[in-house]
């Protein structure tokens, strides 16, 4: 079929006034570009083609990278599905969690269990081992950087929320590949490539490469098992919307697929991984702002989906009573007569202030204005207080941030089992709170849900990170907008909910403890 396609295009498109060389390149460029499509569509398999004495591995990874090459020149979505065709044998995973201040890297096995073993057993058998992390600013940037398009420039700015669409918007359209506005990552997959190998990886022997995006990703390609396209990064710089991961890191693991996830979805995958026996959960994200997700067993007890759910409505409209006197700063405003949503600028303030949004009261800004330290604001508002007041006020919205959100999952899939609190302003208040109390909208029962807050960041680290890991094992199956949640469709990280059903590779798979961790020397 790729023979033949291949000849289709050569007969109908090379000029015969050309030379030999510059009709066999020409011929070469596109019948590879035709491979690639034909493999795509299943024509061409793996297995068909390793058969062939004359195609090494060696030489098919060369071919496959050469094939993304061309194909994005010729601005076709490459997507290289070889990992699937050896499911019984050991796959080695990169895992890479971009963000705003920090870009983490983890190696792992695609087939280890992890989903019976705590965080410390796993770092203690080296299944999953964190790399060194690298400065976004300096990882991300491009060869050519201006005032308006450096990485986080919108953001050191003070638009942290300046890139967010509001829910009667529709969110811009990306610019084309190439153009002046796109973002060119060349410069960034050398650097990328140069830190894994420091680290004795081989990029050619990583079958899968995840990204944990601090945004939203496109679903238009969910059900042809492609989430590779940025939807939005607000953190970023504008150019960010429309990167496909694919395009721009095929080149440097020519043998793997490639794939990316919002950070908030990858933290409520972690969690229901490493809780196998938690059938519901709650996760809140406490960074740059606060994020919402959920996730929700198979309750046949068989495990073949998790629903998970993006809730960003939750944190931007719904309001906590402040018992401080130390208000809020940004905010929202809404026009009463067109339901037009804008965002205030970061230097607008209401200090102090009977109640909050839970995303201006537990954002990263308001932390740095306990510490006196938030670049948008008068030294005269924000007068610093001591590590533990600030911890003790930071505690209070918390609690009432965890007890407003959990009667929120309630009226939706009844009681969470478990409410989780991870991300770098999370760690100081471990041991500060221990369950979320509320009660259900109709006061018919009150409801103690506990609350799990770990230690250390490297702990959290390996908690988001397991759920990139994790979430090699499933396909997304299905995704849903609820029309009653504003955000959906058009708000920054979304409000969708995804099923993530189990890949059949994976399905009723037992335990292999002869399949040991690869160490990354090995790689």
């Amino acid at each position: 079929g790729a023979l033949a396609l291949g000849a289709l295009v050569l007969a109908r498109n090379v000029n015969p006034g050309q030379g030999y060389k510059e009709v066999l390149q020409h011929w070469l460029k596109r019948y590879l570009v035709t491979y690639k499509v034909a493999k795509s569509m299943y024509f061409l398999t793996y297995e068909d083609i390793s058969q062939l004495e004359e195609f090494s591995e060696r030489r098919l990874a060369d071919l496959l990278s050469f094939a993304n090459e061309i194909a994005s020149e010729a601005d076709i979505p490459a997507q290289v599905n070889v990992v699937e065709r050896h499911p019984n044998k050991p796959q080695n995973i990169v895992a890479v969690d971009i963000g705003a201040t920090r870009t983490k890297f983890l190696v792992a096995q695609k087939w280890v269990q992890i989903a019976d073993k705590n965080m410390d057993d796993i770092k203690s058998d080296g299944e999953m081992s964190l790399l060194p992390a690298l400065s976004s600013r300096d990882l991300w940037r491009e060869d050519r950087v201006s005032s308006e398009t450096d990485l986080k420039g919108d953001n050191e700015a003070g638009a942290d929320h300046k890139n967010e669409t509001s829910p009667r918007q529709s969110s811009p359209p990306t610019s084309p590949p190439g153009s002046p506005s796109s973002y060119n990552t060349t410069a960034v997959s050398t650097r990328m490539r140069a830190h894994l190998e420091d680290n004795d990886i081989d990029c050619t022997a990583v079958h899968r490469v995840v990204f944990s995006v601090p945004g939203t990703v496109e679903l238009a390609g969910v059900y042809r098992d492609r989430l590779t396209v940025v939807k939005n990064m607000p953190s970023f710089s504008r150019k960010f919307r429309g990167l496909d991961f694919q395009k721009a890191f095929g080149p440097i693991f020519p043998g793997s697929k490639i794939s990316a996830l919002s950070d908030n979805m990858g933290a409520a995958l972690g969690a229901a991984c490493l809780s196998p026996n938690v059938k519901s959960g709650l996760v809140l994200v406490l960074g740059t702002a606060p994020a919402v997700a959920t996730f929700f067993r198979d309750p046949s007890g068989k495990d073949k989906y998790i629903e998970t759910g993006i809730w960003q409505s939750w944190v931007w409209f719904s309001k906590i009573p402040l018992s401080d006197p130390y208000g809020y700063c940004g905010g929202i405003k809404m026009d009463k007569e067109t339901g037009r949503i804008t965002i205030k600028p970061p230097n607008a303030y209401k200090i102090p202030h009977r109640q909050a949004r839970i995303r201006f009261a537990l954002d990263n800004n308001t932390w740095l204005r306990f510490m006196g330290r938030n670049p948008h604001l008068d030294k005269s508002v924000q007068k610093p207080l001591d590590i533990k007041e600030a911890t003790d006020i930071w505690a209070n919205r918390l609690q009432s941030s965890l007890n407003k959100l959990a009667e929120k999952f309630h009226d939706i899939y009844g009681p969470p089992e478990v409410v989780y609190v991870l991300g770098g302003n999370a760690v100081r208040c471990h041991g500060l709170i221990s369950s979320a109390r509320y009660e259900t909208s109709d006061h018919s029962m009150a409801v103690q849900v506990p609350v799990l807050i770990p230690k250390e960041d490297a702990k959290q680290q390996m908690m988001h990170m397991a759920g990139l890991v994790y979430s090699t094992q499933f396909k997304v199956k299905q995704v849903f907008a609820p029309g009653q949640d504003p955000l959906a469709r058009g708000w920054t990280r979304g409000g969708e909910i995804c099923m993530w059903v189990k890949r059949r590779e994976f399905q009723n798979k037992k335990k292999d403890k002869s399949t040991g961790y690869v160490h990354k020397k090995h790689l």
